[in-house]
């Protein structure tokens, strides 16, 4: 099982009042630094053109900008960074890749996330599309990155991108592993046509060792298993009721004006992962506190056991101070299950 961190590029991850941090470079630059040394595996920078954690108001920053400034600053954690298709062509999209991986030396891999914020798209100036031609654009611009690195050597004119091998790209080895985000049958299908792993949204352990299961059955026999990624917020603290009575504070300072308004966009966008969130889930962006990981060392240890034996692959962490969080959890949890693992 591996580790990594969301880069905070929105500023931070809680809807909370009067709490509306910014986006910082020199942050994430340290937390990278110290994510490497503490034996993390990856850190991955999220793309939204609105920021959809703090609402349309608020900054967000350029997740490629960001971990490409990243890739200065480190030697090994691989770099995952989001791609929403429409929002910039497959070749731009590609040559962005292709120079992340050159200059990270092959760390990069790239996150394919269809978008469910109509709003974004509007102001991107980008049909937003119903869901099936959503996956439809993303199964055009995932064959148009590998035609342009190289991986494919034919012109395609499509429904949405008409797309040409230049002749003087030469094949990229190796190429970035393809992320997708999503669990619907679309994504789904996405996932096994190009993808290495499929990246989930926070859900119960019960809930998540179901949905791997399905994924499994549906594999064809002889076919690479994708890698299972999972979102998580991480709230520890020396005891269980010290986490809990945390995680009460945090549900008491909620922001449930900003949540109201963003909730009218989820309802608007018709997006099916976002059905029947309450006020209490959308405390953080990606419903992370579903997963269990509130409580002591002892619980939090436990329950990471839990999801490795659940199928999850990869762990992809959020902490209330990233620099913090993330650091006493690779010390408490992280360090000494990745020894357990290799004895």
């Amino acid at each position: 099982m591996k580790f990594g961190l969301w880069l905070p590029v929105y500023g931070g991850w809680l809807r909370l009042r009067n709490h509306r941090p910014l986006p910082d470079f020199e942050q994430c630059s340290q937390l990278a630094v110290q994510a490497e040394s503490d034996g993390y595996d990856y850190l991955y920078g999220s793309e939204n053109l609105l920021n959809c954690v703090y609402g349309m108001d608020a900054e967000v920053a350029d997740p490629w900008m960001f971990v490409a400034g990243l890739a200065t600053v480190t030697q090994r954690i691989g770099l995952v960074v989001a791609s929403k298709p429409g929002f910039c062509s497959p070749l731009l999209a590609a040559q962005m890749a292709r120079s992340l991986q050159r200059m990270s030396h092959g760390r990069c891999s790239v996150n394919i996330v269809c978008g469910w914020w109509p709003e974004e798209f509007r102001q991107a100036g980008v049909d937003y599309l119903d869901h099936a031609g959503r996956y439809r654009r993303a199964n055009e611009y995932c064959e148009g990155l590998q035609r342009f690195w190289g991986l494919e050597n034919t012109t395609s004119e499509g429904e949405f991108f008409s797309t040409e091998t230049p002749p003087q790209v030469t094949p990229l080895n190796p190429a970035p592993p393809i992320w997708v985000s999503g669990q619907s049958e679309d994504g789904l299908a996405l996932a096994r046509r190009y993808g290495e792993t499929l990246f989930l949204n926070s859900m119960p352990v019960a809930e998540l060792r179901e949905t791997i299961s399905g994924i499994r059955e549906l594999e064809a026999p002889g076919s690479a298993p994708l890698k299972i990624a999972v979102s998580a917020f991480v709230l520890m603290a020396e005891t269980d009721a010290l986490a809990k009575a945390r995680y009460q504070k945090l549900q008491v300072q909620r922001d449930d004006a900003l949540i109201h308004d963003l909730r009218t966009a989820m309802d608007e966008s018709g997006a099916s992962s976002w059905e029947g969130l309450t006020r209490e889930k959308m405390l953080d962006s990606n419903c992370g506190f579903d997963i269990g990981l509130i409580g002591s060392p002892e619980t939090i240890a436990r329950r990471v056991s839990e999801l490795k034996d659940a199928g999850v692959d990869v762990l992809m962490c959020q902490f209330e101070d990233m620099l913090k969080g993330s650091h006493q959890f690779a010390q408490h949890i992280m360090q000494p299950f990745q020894i357990r693992c290799t004895a």
